[in-house]
């Protein structure tokens, strides 16, 4: 059976109920952390003072978590099928749910299924994801997410 392609806009059906891959791993640095903490003003020195989270709940720096949030626009274009259109609008979130911390060092991917497809009105499509990111050294999920795309075909 074929994969489905965004390139036909018939197709998009198809895609409810579909596992559409899991993403290469991306490591979680000091720099990203702070950086990210630095774009967002969230100084918090459980994120960006090295010395001072080795001391925290976690004895490392632990990554924000809308840094994890805001990566799943990084990992959708990871997902080697590209089944994920190019071209949407990042609609929001039913639900987000950060369950454990991302550390410093650790590694991140995120798998990804289409749970429903709709018509919205004559071309336009809202595509629900459920998303798990998770990191190469834990075995629960970093974070969930029900994540919502508008498709204008």
């Amino acid at each position: 059976m074929s994969e489905p392609s965004m390139q036909n806009v018939s197709n998009y059906d198809d895609l409810a109920g579909q596992d559409l891959g899991v993403t290469p791993w991306l490591e979680l640095t000091q720099d990203r952390i702070t950086a990210f903490g630095g774009i967002t003003l969230d100084f918090d020195p459980h994120h960006i003072d090295p010395r001072q989270a080795a001391d925290g709940p976690f004895g490392v720096a632990a990554a924000q978590g809308f840094l994890t949030l805001s990566l799943l626009t990084h990992f959708a274009g990871m997902l080697a099928d590209r089944r994920v259109p190019r071209q949407h609008i990042n609609y929001g979130f039913n639900r987000v749910r950060f369950i454990r911390p991302a550390v410093v060092g650790s590694r991140l991917r995120a798998a990804f299924k289409c749970r429903s497809v709709s018509e919205r009105e004559p071309g336009q499509y809202l595509l629900v994801f459920d998303v798990t990111v998770e990191a190469d050294n834990d075995d629960k999920p970093v974070m969930t997410a029900e994540w919502l795309a508008l498709i204008h075909a």
